[in-house]
């Protein structure tokens, strides 16, 4: 949720138009992203789902989490200009391409063990298997939908083009 977070408030404080206030969460934002930059990444470029001070608690890796890795290092870049933060949003989106992209059932897969398989099923208290479901009240294209339209506009946004008309 930081580096949702990250984003979030810098958007939320445009829209209101204080410019005090966008300075202050712009501050804010920044420092977000860099302590999810240093402490949140796996060496593949996916994101944790949860952490510590003292590092990763949940290794696995959730298809949420990774979109809004994508957006929220895009907008630390868009924010900084330092190059680690745009090397990372691209670092983010290849993860996405590679691992949570279901390339023959569509969609995205929910999560993913550290080493980038999906999960497919789960184990119950009883010890039966059942499937993992892939969508579910929890898991819709909110996160990974809104993404792409982020990662566009500010694509389009950093090449000088236009922005588009829905914003």
């Amino acid at each position: 949720h930081d580096i949702e977070l990250s984003w979030l408030l810098v958007e939320a404080a445009e829209v209101l138009g204080d410019k005090e206030l966008l300075a202050r969460v712009k501050t804010k934002a920044l420092a977000v992203a860099a302590v999810t930059l240093e402490q949140g990444l796996d060496q593949d470029g996916g994101m944790y789902n949860e952490g510590t001070l003292h590092g990763p608690t949940n290794t696995n890796k959730e298809w949420w989490v990774q979109a809004e890795a994508a957006v929220g290092f895009l907008n630390a870049y868009q924010l900084s200009g330092d190059p680690r933060y745009y090397t990372q949003a691209q670092a983010s989106w290849k993860f996405i391409q590679t691992y949570l992209v279901d390339r023959r059932q569509g969609d995205w897969h929910s999560l993913l063990r550290r080493d980038g398989s999906p999960v497919l099923e789960v184990t119950l208290s009883n010890g039966a298997k059942m499937p993992y479901a892939k969508l579910s009240l929890w898991k819709c294209p909110y996160h990974n939908s809104r993404s792409c339209l982020e990662l566009a506009e500010r694509l389009a946004a950093l090449a000088g083009q236009p922005a588009s008309a829905g914003r």
